[in-house]
């Protein structure tokens, strides 16, 4: 390796399931790159579109220090496998997620009239069965049903990912299944390494004929099996289903990927704590967990609770030093305290309008309150309260010089009555096919320091600082489908581009940490003379305006020096 003048190694679309091998070129610098972590360098190996089997992705992402890590730590401690995995059931209101959910638990479950709806998600972990590829070997599935409303489709993100299992319910008597939705937030979520399992619910349906068009979906590039049956009477195309989640969630790609063998007994200490129903444990609960099975060196327990947030074991927010004494063991602990915050009446847009302070979140936190049956203790609530908060789940912010706290996500969607000049604006435009629901009020949240008089909705945010005055919106263009997100600046032209440059960092960074696949276009207004004279002009793609420069081509019909501006 040393001897060649290598700078770039592409073995992309190839059936490598090992990259243990090419550590001797890490090792001089080479980074490996994947769907995962795609970056335009030299020194990269392109790995895009191989079934890697011998190093998590996430480890793969984290660059090539993690990589050399990893595959030393299993060299030196030996290694152990993971039989564990997530299944999440996820569909339309009342398609049948609840029934098949307990259907799995309970073989021969009857359907019940007036099963109660889930609302925001309904945790059952421990599903044990034979491991399909060797079954003297246990697996545990954790079965995540995901309540259907509309309210809770943001905060099913955060919780959606890759190496699961999807299984999508239909209520096929219905025309419109709202299918669309679904498969493009599993491909925007659920990245490559997803399975995913189509169930088309025909309870008391008389016809045999469907309203589902897989071609339609196969042909965008999804893989699923499709599952139809009457969850009231079909009882062996029910044992037929639960042999097909049981071998998908046997074959997904972590699953024959092994951890460093000094995680096993640290896994098994924890396991048994949350198995005494604790929710969440103390960074020194933790040390003490390590030490009971001999492991007493710091750094070796720091870099085991690294592995063991990569299975899912644990969480832990070792980005944030209000955080970093919290190991959460039961991850519904988190998700039910968050979900009461979204769904609850008292917060909606007709009521406090996504408006609480401290006292009123932690006292509805410390309660019963309709279905949800789990309180906090004062000190949980101190804990929780981060969570919410800028660069964790972007869900609220604090009013500056107030005791206010703002959930964007709660708020009415049009802004309150202002003045904004967007003629003198400079703006650029964020173009989706897909965008998904709740992007825009966590970036509303990441941008909060700068608000401007309470000027804030569930749809925009007007900012201001000494130099702009700034206005971040979701935008609609006269018959298009597409959503936007536009950001206008106003000020001198310098102050201009720096805000705004600021503006589209952080829209970036949302993208990048909550919705990696999302596919978007970066346009700019075009200023000549007829478009400026129509209410709605034409749009130019920086990227095609980019690609013109190169090629040393005119722009027509766009000042130059305006349009450099965007391209740094």
């Amino acid at each position: 390796v040393d001897g060649l003048p290598l700078k770039e190694l592409s073995l992309a679309n190839n059936q490598i399931t090992k990259i243990q091998p090419l550590v001797p070129f890490l090792e001089n610098g080479f980074n490996i790159y994947t769907d995962y972590n795609y970056h335009s360098e030299n020194k990269k190996i392109e790995l895009h579109k191989n079934p890697i089997q011998d190093c998590p992705l996430d480890i793969i992402a984290q660059g090539s220090a993690a990589v050399i890590q990893y595959f030393k730590d299993i060299a030196e401690k030996g290694t152990f496998y993971v039989y564990e995995s997530k299944m999440l059931i996820v569909g339309e209101p009342r398609a049948g997620k609840t029934t098949l959910r307990k259907n799995l638990l309970e073989p021969g479950y009857k359907v019940q009239k007036n099963d109660v709806e889930t609302i925001g998600v309904e945790v059952c972990p421990n599903w044990q069965f034979p491991y399909t590829e060797d079954v003297s070997k246990p697996f545990i599935a954790n079965i995540w049903d995901f309540g259907g409303q509309d309210r809770q489709y943001p905060l099913h993100q955060y919780f959606m990912s890759a190496d699961t299992l999807y299984v999508l319910l239909s209520d096929d008597r219905a025309d419109n299944t709202a299918l669309d939705k679904w498969f493009s937030m599993i491909k925007l979520l659920g990245g490559k390494a997803y399975k995913l399992i189509v169930v088309l619910n025909e309870i008391k349906r008389s016809s045999g004929v469907t309203n589902f068009k897989p071609k339609k979906y196969k042909d965008l590039g999804f893989e699923f099996e499709t599952h139809q049956l009457d969850f009231s009477k079909d009882t062996e195309r029910m044992q037929s289903l639960r042999a097909a989640i049981q071998k998908s969630l046997s074959t997904l790609p972590h699953i024959s990927m092994a951890l460093p063998g000094n995680c096993e007994g640290v896994r098994k200490a924890l396991i048994k704590k949350r198995n005494e129903k604790i929710d969440y444990i103390t960074y020194s609960d933790y040390e003490m967990a390590c030490a009971s099975v001999g492991m007493h060196d710091a750094a070796e327990q720091r870099k085991v609770l690294s592995y063991l947030g990569l299975v899912g074991d644990i969480v832990h927010y070792d980005n944030d030093d209000n955080l970093l004494d919290l190991i959460v063991l039961n991850p519904h602990w988190i998700i039910e305290a968050i979900y009461a915050v979204i769904t609850h009446q008292d917060f909606d847009e007709t009521h406090s309008k996504g408006r609480f302070t401290r006292q009123v979140l932690f006292d509805f936190w410390q309660q019963p309150v309709g279905t949800r049956k789990k309180v906090y203790k004062e000190s949980e609530c101190q804990k929780l309260l981060p969570l919410l908060l800028k660069n964790q789940f972007d869900i609220c912010f604090k009013l500056k010089g107030s005791e206010t706290y703002l959930v964007p996500l709660c708020m009415p969607e049009d802004l309150p009555d202002h003045e904004f000049e967007q003629n003198r604006a400079l703006v650029l435009l964020f173009k989706y096919e897909m965008m998904p629901p709740g992007m825009l009020t966590r970036l509303i949240v990441r941008l909060s320091d700068d608000i401007k008089a309470e000027l804030v909705s569930k749809m925009g945010i007007v900012l201001e600082t000494k130099a702009v005055l700034a206005k971040v919106e979701e935008y609609k263009l006269e018959n298009d489908a597409n959503k936007y997100i536009r950001l206008s600046v106003i000020g001198s032209p310098a102050a201009q581009k720096d805000y705004l440059a600021i503006l589209k960092k952080e829209l970036l960074a949302v993208q990048n940490h909550w919705f990696k696949n999302l596919v978007y276009d970066e346009l700019v207004p075009c200023i000549c003379a007829d478009c400026q004279a129509e209410k709605v002009g034409h749009f130019h793609k920086i990227a095609d305006i980019q690609k013109r420069i190169e090629k040393q081509k005119k722009i027509f019909h766009v000042e130059m020096a305006t349009i450099l501006i965007f391209l740094n």
